[in-house]
């Protein structure tokens, strides 16, 4: 089986920010699924950015059984009112962790890309977020742009804290798009990398280095769908169903048969997201 860990089926239909969904959004949602399920993919996990977007996320998952949810406040999407959105995203984690389907706290972190950004209520939000993870024992997705070391001397300030164990931290680096060298201090501090379409992009060998320093054991597949969508099909809207074009990259990479890169990358997401998957 291949799984997308990182994708936004709200935000595919149009629909991010919004709790309620029509007939015609959940036939849409239907069609997409059905079509990542024949191209071999049998899970997805949708991610939340806001309070919205994590209630929509988990109204999908709820209803779709290939789908699962994380529920988080993306860095770019802060607001004064973000201390106010944690409590209501412990809410709702308290609400639905023991439906099975809340499996991952974020998309949370830092990205000091696009200006104006303040560094500092970034930095406490992603504390939050991991307080969050925590407390209901749960893997963080994290988003970090143009931030990682920050984002390294964040996850360290927890990891060296007495208060908790170094495994109550875990989880995915989404996106991964550093050199070999982070690459390997982020998978030293339990956390994988999330792969996706840029990793077939002619120009990105640093990308493929990557893969090659920390081996399959250290990477699950995403694509952040609608975003990033692989060789072949960029500028157009990215789906779970190309995740085997992003395993095909991997498997000629490592010299691996993709049913290889499959089983194993299913494996650890089982590991980092504790659910059993058939």
């Amino acid at each position: 089986m291949l799984i997308d860990t990182h994708c936004h089926i709200a935000l595919m239909i149009g629909k991010d920010n919004e709790i309620l969904f029509s007939d015609h959004d959940m036939q849409a949602i239907a069609e997409m699924l059905d079509t990542m399920i024949k191209n071999g993919v049998g899970t997805c996990i949708t991610i939340g950015t806001t309070t919205l977007s994590s209630q929509a996320a988990l109204c999908i998952a709820k209803n779709f059984q290939a789908v699962y949810a994380a529920v988080g406040i993306h860095p770019n999407d802060i607001a004064d009112s973000w201390r106010k959105d944690i409590v209501e995203l412990d809410k709702l984690i308290i609400e639905n962790k023991d439906s099975g389907k809340l499996v991952a706290i974020g998309e949370c972190g830092l990205d000091y890309h696009y200006q104006p950004f303040d560094k500092e209520a970034q930095k406490e939000l992603f504390c939050a977020h991991i307080e969050l993870a925590i407390k209901h024992q749960l893997p963080l997705i994290v988003h970090s742009r143009d931030a990682i070391q920050d984002t390294i001397d964040v996850i360290d300030r927890y990891k060296s804290d007495d208060r908790y164990k170094k495994e109550d931290l875990r989880g995915v680096m989404h996106c991964f798009s550093e050199n070999a060298e982070y690459a390997k201090e982020v998978v030293d501090r339990g956390f994988v990398l999330g792969i996706g379409g840029a990793v077939t992009y002619p120009k990105n060998e640093y990308l493929r280095d990557v893969v090659r320093a920390v081996g399959i054991d250290a990477i699950v597949l995403e694509t952040d769908a609608p975003y990033l969508a692989p060789q072949g099909y960029r500028g157009k809207p990215n789906t779970p169903a190309y995740i085997p074009i992003i395993a095909q990259e991997i498997a000629r990479v490592l010299q691996m048969d993709v049913a290889a890169v499959a089983a194993i990358t299913t494996k650890t997401v089982e590991r980092i997201f504790g659910i059993v998957l058939e």
